[in-house]
């Protein structure tokens, strides 16, 4: 993969090779990664993609559609929040992903509608 992809998971965790995806996360080979799935269910405290800034972790939305509508609901609520007052209490590891350049990113984003 190019230094700028972005891989996105939302399919099956084995269909990547988890160490490799660390470690081509951690030398910034890629640019990042979003997974809603995982290896190992709940994630360790420990697990290394914790620790990384340049990987977003969300649930798995593999459910009935009522449920999947309310999650998007909630995801687009907090995204709001966020691109107002660029703080979110749904951002877990807020040492490892600067709020400034979550902000910074979030413009990007704001900009395209």
């Amino acid at each position: 993969m190019k230094p700028s992809a972005y891989l996105i998971n939302t399919a099956r965790a084995d269909l990547i090779d988890r160490d490799a995806l660390i470690n081509a996360l951690q030398k910034k080979q890629i640019r990042g990664a979003s997974l809603d799935v995982f290896w190992q269910e709940p994630l360790s405290k420990d697990d290394p993609l914790l620790k990384l800034n340049n990987v977003s972790l969300t649930p798995h939305l593999q459910s009935h559609y009522a449920n999947r509508t309310a999650h998007h609901d909630f995801v687009i609520r907090v995204l709001a929040e966020f691109l107002k007052k660029h703080k979110s209490r749904s951002i877990v590891n807020f040492k490892a992903a600067e709020q400034a350049k979550i902000a910074a990113t979030m413009k990007l984003v704001k900009e395209t509608k």
